[in-house]
């Protein structure tokens, strides 16, 4: 699976998350995000857990990631295109 579907699932998948009027735990997220990479991010243990390999990696590129995203953010709120709190005013986020 390339980087581009596998984003546009998970878009889709937390954007109907976002439809259901409770908040997504920490946890739901995290099964997102190995849902969507195909491989798990944590070995659970009864008492503990531990990073895998594949989830050292990703944390190692976190902070990368996170700034990427708040990039993407900024401009779109720049642009008028951020949905308000109830997630549904967003404006047509037609390009300028």
């Amino acid at each position: 699976m390339g980087v581009q579907p596998a984003a546009e699932g998970l878009e889709a998948r937390v954007e109907g998350a976002h439809e259901v009027e409770t908040a997504c735990s920490d946890e739901v997220l995290l099964r997102l995000v190995e849902d969507t990479l195909g491989t798990p991010l944590l070995l659970r243990m009864s008492r503990r857990v531990q990073l895998t390999a594949a989830g050292r990696t990703l944390l190692a590129e976190a902070p990368a990631a996170l700034a990427v995203l708040d990039s993407a953010r900024r401009c779109a709120t720049s642009k008028g295109w951020v949905a308000g709190p109830d997630r549904k005013t967003a404006p047509s986020a037609t390009p300028s």
